[in-house]
């Protein structure tokens, strides 16, 4: 709200003061900033949905595919509901931008497509520094080889601008988190930005998380990291495991550096949520082989996930489904379908 009410550049506290793009958004729009950061997060979290429908399309899930990966995503609370409840939160603008990256790479080669990739990824960079980590995925999701010389290039080349960017708004608006003068005189609404200090670098940032984790109890902290945060998208892939196995490969690049930041920052479920546009293809795919093998047919798992949608919107204060609700829909659920399967007429009865 700060950075939306004052110029780029006149706030120092970072690493909120790095991420402007938005901010300037919502304090240019007419009306109050809050209602536009609402908006934005509105608009995002909806524009997200349609254009997942058609990459999954154009991905070759088929129109039944990405029915079924949009219900998962709408039932799918940390990347939905949570940042719907938090307005301010930047992560839904980041998902759509990181989305349309995608999409951009399913075109043909050629400098239009390079461009708007660049493009994208600066955008990406201007909202959260998260936006950068999507650079790698030109070279891991197109490479043909372990090594491509043409392709790092061009890998390379398109990164430049994100990484100009990021370079000069961090030389051109310092950080003071240090100054003990300027943090007093925000007081700590302003600048306070990890568990009750201003200071904020890796080696703080990873003690203090240490410690938070320290005093939760093995079992605890498995929940968190694995179905606490990703529900039901933790199993489902597990189902066609071998065919998503080359799909994480080429998401690894993405997927280390997320999984690092839990060293480091808090909301286990936001930050496993940046997974999404990766767990969301590998459970359909694991969806579809459960299917086949329980002679389910493929679009019923439309109604399936259709109804860990509903079940999430009678919990509006919570991140995500509550695990066991979800299991035991899930499972009922399934059983149901299995029950009501199309017959298959047997020969030797028939």
């Amino acid at each position: 709200m700060y950075l939306a009410e004052h110029e780029v550049g006149s706030f120092h506290i970072q690493p909120p003061c790095w991420r402007i793009a938005i901010p300037w958004l919502a304090g240019k729009l007419p009306g109050d900033p809050l209602r536009n950061f609402a908006l934005i997060t509105l608009l995002s979290v909806w524009a997200t949905g349609v254009l997942l429908f058609f990459w999954l399309v154009r991905s070759g899930f088929g129109d039944t595919g990405a029915l079924t990966g949009l219900a998962l995503y709408y039932g799918y609370g940390a990347v939905t509901k949570l940042l719907i409840a938090c307005t301010i939160s930047l992560d839904a603008p980041v998902y759509l931008v990181l989305l349309a990256g995608l999409w951009s790479l399913q075109m043909r080669d050629g400098w239009a497509k390079d461009v708007l990739f660049a493009s994208l990824l600066l955008l990406g960079a201007s909202i959260k520094e998260t936006g950068l980590l999507a650079g790698p995925l030109y070279y891991s999701l197109q490479a043909r080889r372990w090594v491509d010389w043409k392709l790092g290039i061009r890998t390379a080349a398109v990164m430049v601008p994100a990484v100009v960017f990021t370079v000069i708004v961090r030389t051109m608006i310092p950080a003071w988190n240090d100054n003990d003068a300027y943090t007093t005189m925000l007081g700590p609404n302003l600048s306070w930005v990890n568990e009750g200090t201003a200071r904020y670098d890796v080696a703080t940032a990873f003690r203090l998380n240490m410690k938070l984790y320290s005093q939760a109890s093995p079992i605890n902290l498995l929940r968190l990291f694995t179905y606490n945060s990703i529900g039901l998208l933790l199993f489902l892939p597990l189902f066609a495991w071998r065919e998503n196995r080359d799909l994480l490969l080429r998401w690894a690049p993405y997927v280390l550096p997320i999984l690092a930041s839990l060293l480091i920052a808090l909301n286990a479920d936001r930050r496993l949520g940046s997974m999404l546009f990766l767990l969301l293809p590998m459970s359909i795919i694991g969806s579809k082989h459960l299917g086949a093998a329980l002679g389910i047919p493929f679009h019923w798992w439309i109604g399936i996930f259709g109804l860990q949608f509903a079940l999430n919107l009678l919990q509006p204060l919570t991140a995500i489904l509550p695990f066991d609700l979800a299991a035991a829909a899930f499972l009922g659920s399934v059983a149901l379908a299995w029950n009501f399967r199309p017959r298959v007429p047997d020969p030797l009865k028939d």
